[in-house]
């Protein structure tokens, strides 16, 4: 197929101009040759890119009154806890809210503090905690979120 790459002009009475007008295209139509030689289309890259991103989500669980929840696709993750504790949090204590899929787990552990004396664990074998610091009553709201890369 022949592929015009010119625009083409017509000519604007009233405004003794000439107007350029383009080809309309199709994301079917326009190919390129990728990196390790192969010909794609717009319409091929298109579909890869939005197929990884596409976002999963898994509730984790809740504990003490606090539920967990994760979102993610193939390169971030996001991990929210929201809730309001029903049990007091011993010093240094704390509750694992759930695990977090397979796919969806850090390379390293991290450690999130969300506030003064609450802070969000995320293990490496997918745990996710929320413990504290110094002694936390039962009643306290308690919400954050933590996102990290998964590459």
């Amino acid at each position: 197929m022949a592929t015009i790459k010119k625009p083409f002009k017509i000519f604007n009475k009233a405004a003794n101009t000439w107007n350029k007008y383009h080809l309309e295209t199709d994301s079917t139509q326009v190919t390129h040759t990728k990196a390790d030689g192969t010909d794609t289309t717009v319409a091929e890259q298109l579909l890869a890119l939005n197929s990884t991103l596409t976002t999963l989500s898994a509730n984790l669980g809740s504990n003490a009154g606090v539920s967990a929840k994760c979102f993610y696709n193939s390169f971030i993750c996001e991990v929210r806890i929201e809730g309001k504790t029903t049990t007091t949090f011993p010093n240094w204590g704390g509750y694992r809210l759930g695990i977090l899929p397979e796919k969806a787990r850090p390379k390293q552990n991290i450690v999130e503090y969300l506030y003064e004396s609450f802070y969000l664990e995320i293990g490496t074998d997918g745990s996710v905690n929320l413990k504290v610091s110094n002694s936390m009553p039962a009643n306290t709201s308690v919400f954050g979120s933590k996102t990290f890369f998964l590459a």
